[in-house]
């Protein structure tokens, strides 16, 4: 051992450093379990917001490019039926931001560390010119500042890393909501698209066959016959069916405008969205499959 290591060593208990040494490598050791804490969940978030990102883009494309086209469609034909509002509203959904790690809080505990790290040689100096009593004094005082700002990193640190866990729960949250928002909307694009409109078409060619066959019976004038679209004449007659699978598809319309319309992403992405929410789809979800099992008890083509 050399001189300078044994005048270090001596001086240790009787100034504190001993204990400024302990409180020096466990602030190092909170400081760097913490960031490999933060760098693994911020690594997690990111991924599943990425995940999240692309189902958010998914729906963007999915609601604007076939679903606003398949409910306007569907708008169209029932407006030969009876009189109903558009499922007008429709805004881009907004993704979430990546997160970044927190550079500058890192910096300034990594610049903080440094401070109170002192080398055996600052150690002996501030002994040497200060005495072992001014050193005394002054270490005691720096170990009290230094209990004090690793309790509150300490706390610091729990404080985020809970935050973080809550942050990862929320996309899961988000997640799981923005599926039951797409099993809805598929759902309904899907109904449309290979039941409701072929089904409407051949309703459709058979009214109008009908009210033409009326007037060749009655031998009247085939030229510019006005088609009734009245379905309340359907009502207990042969074709109550149509009657009802029509009824039924201005219910299930309703119900699909107002999925559609529902503002659920913009409340998840604004944090605003509750257990209602999710309640309020799934219920949603339950209706629109009732409505269709409905549409099929009444399809002439599924019979």
């Amino acid at each position: 051992m050399g001189l300078l290591d044994w005048a270090t060593d001596k001086v240790q208990s009787f100034t504190g450093e001993s204990e400024r040494r302990a409180l020096v490598e466990e602030t190092k050791t909170i400081y760097s379990q913490h960031r490999a804490t933060v760098e693994s969940k911020l690594m997690i978030i990111n991924r599943l917001i990425k995940e999240f990102n692309q189902k958010i883009h998914f729906l963007n494309i999915f609601r604007k490019e076939k679903v606003k086209i398949t409910i306007d469609a569907l708008h169209a034909f029932l407006s030969k039926f009876g009189s109903l509002e558009k499922a007008n509203r429709f805004a881009n959904e907004e993704e979430k931001e990546i997160l970044d790690l927190p550079d500058k809080r890192f910096e300034e505990m990594e610049d903080y560390i440094q401070d109170i790290d002192w080398s055996k040689d600052e150690v002996f100096k501030k002994t040497f010119f200060k005495t072992v009593f001014g050193a005394r004094s002054e270490t005691r005082k720096q170990n009290l500042s230094m209990r004090e700002e690793l309790h509150e990193y300490r706390l610091e640190a729990k404080s985020t890393e809970k935050k973080m866990d809550l942050k990862e729960k929320s996309v899961l949250w988000d997640m799981e909501i923005s599926d039951l928002y797409k099993r809805n909307i598929q759902t309904i694009d899907q109904t449309v698209k290979e039941k409701i409109l072929p089904e409407m078409e051949l309703i459709e060619a058979m009214m109008d066959a009908e009210v033409i066959k009326n007037y060749i019976l009655a031998k009247q004038e085939l030229e510019n016959i006005p088609m009734n679209k009245d379905i309340s004449l359907l009502k207990g007659t042969l074709y109550e069916k149509h009657y009802n699978f029509i009824k039924n598809t201005f219910l299930f319309f309703i119900v699909s405008k107002k999925v559609y319309n529902t503002p659920v992403l913009t409340r998840l992405l604004n944090e605003k969205l509750s257990k209602e929410d999710k309640v309020e789809l799934e219920k949603q979800a339950r209706i629109l499959e009732d409505q269709e099992t409905v549409l099929k008890q009444n399809m002439v083509q599924g019979a």
